[in-house]
């Protein structure tokens, strides 16, 4: 469960009252508590905004603030939308935090639970994410443990992905190839108490290196990839799998391949190929899957509309035709409209009679079929009009 989420009630050892002030901020409240620590809600007077501060105590072990500073860099280099954004990472006293937006909201998981929702509303909420999710690929980073509780959304219905303390750049395994002398991330000095956190950073991004032992796994057993869970290198495929798996769960109400609600098909046929066990059966990237994701219900729709077009302005166009007989209108047609709508090549045998019994039938042709028909369908009706 993500700590931001107002939902959580844990408390640390340590909780720090309001008041109690780390850096410039002043903490107001307590949020929730982690894996990594305490999350607060804080008050930033130089900028006069409410900030959330991630908080590390000193009983912590340096694992744990390696983890932290690991995400401060991995969403340093973010900035997007549907990412949480950093401001600072400091060190008051024995605490190391960091300072991040602040998301007056809950996470994705709580927020589906709080009542049935459509698909496509399901599905606007994960297009979201999955633009965060591909931000960070576009900038180099796998998040390797995507889930609906790492996923934040706010009172507008905003998303944000968060969590980004797994997060490092592509090909790294659940572990080992530590660089001379690093065998866990808890070999990572931290800040002694008054020591600038910068002096306790290795050389380079904390990115580049090994986060846990060899045999240990990345992420939650659940939502990992197949090739997480073998250790091998995460991709941004693996990212992929688990992004496919927690949707999949939030429309179709089970783990595929069940479905327990309805759904389009066209969307089970998306996110079972990004729940390939080979990764590279996968979308070739989120973005590549987000066009279907968005794309296809477009594109459906504007095939029905330009079917149903052309079939009423056909009718208005026979009724007002005064005084014709059916065999003067239907003279020689056949023979004019040979060949504007057959089925081309490169269609799998839909044509436009198939795509009109589809719309028809509340059915659906495959989305490549869709985009031919469409584009036929505008050169049909242009040859159409210049006979």
């Amino acid at each position: 469960m993500d700590p931001q989420s107002p939902s959580v009630r844990g408390q640390t050892a340590t909780t720090l009252e309001p008041g109690v002030r780390l850096g410039r901020f002043t903490v107001t409240r307590f949020l929730g508590a982690g894996g990594m620590g305490a999350v607060y809600a804080a008050q930033d007077p130089e900028l006069d905004r409410t900030v959330a501060l991630k908080v590390l105590d000193g009983e912590r072990r340096d694992g744990d603030r390696f983890r932290l500073l690991r995400e401060a860099q991995a969403l340093a280099r973010l900035a997007h939308p549907n990412v949480v954004s950093v401001f600072e990472v400091g060190q008051s006293a024995d605490h190391l935090f960091i300072a991040m937006e602040h998301i007056d909201g809950v996470t994705l998981k709580e927020h589906l639970a709080i009542r049935p929702r459509p698909w496509h509303e399901i599905l606007g909420l994960f297009v979201q994410a999955g633009r965060g999710l591909a931000a960070a690929h576009t900038r180099g980073l796998v998040h390797r443990d995507f889930k609906p509780s790492n996923v934040l959304v706010d009172a507008e219905g905003r998303a944000r992905v968060s969590d980004f303390g797994l997060a490092r750049l592509p090909g790294e395994t659940g572990g080992g190839d530590a660089p001379p002398g690093v065998h866990d991330a808890d070999t990572i000095e931290s800040p002694s108490p008054g020591e600038p956190v910068a002096d306790a950073i290795p050389p380079g991004s904390l990115l580049d290196l090994p986060l846990t032992r060899a045999d240990a796994f990345i992420g939650t057993p659940h939502y990992m990839s197949p090739e997480q869970r073998a250790r091998l290198p995460a991709t941004t495929r693996s990212d992929q799998y688990s992004f496919c798996l927690s949707l999949w769960e939030a429309v179709f109400g089970a783990p595929p391949p069940k479905r327990a609600r309805r759904a389009p098909r066209w969307l089970a046929r998306a996110l079972e190929i990004g729940l390939d066990a080979e990764p590279m059966r996968r979308h070739p990237s989120m973005d590549v899957l987000l066009q279907v994701l968005e794309g296809t219900p477009v594109r459906r729709r504007r095939v029905a509309a330009a079917v149903l077009g052309l079939v009423v302005a056909g009718a208005a166009a026979v009724i007002a035709y005064p005084g014709a007989r059916r065999d003067e209108l239907c003279r020689d047609a056949a023979t004019h409209l040979a060949g504007v709508w057959d089925a081309r090549p490169g269609l799998t045998g839909v044509g436009i009679d198939g795509l009109v019994e589809a719309t028809v039938r509340g059915r659906e042709a495959p989305a490549r079929d869709m985009q031919l028909v469409l584009r036929e369908f505008d050169r049909g009706h242009a040859r159409t009009i210049r006979r």
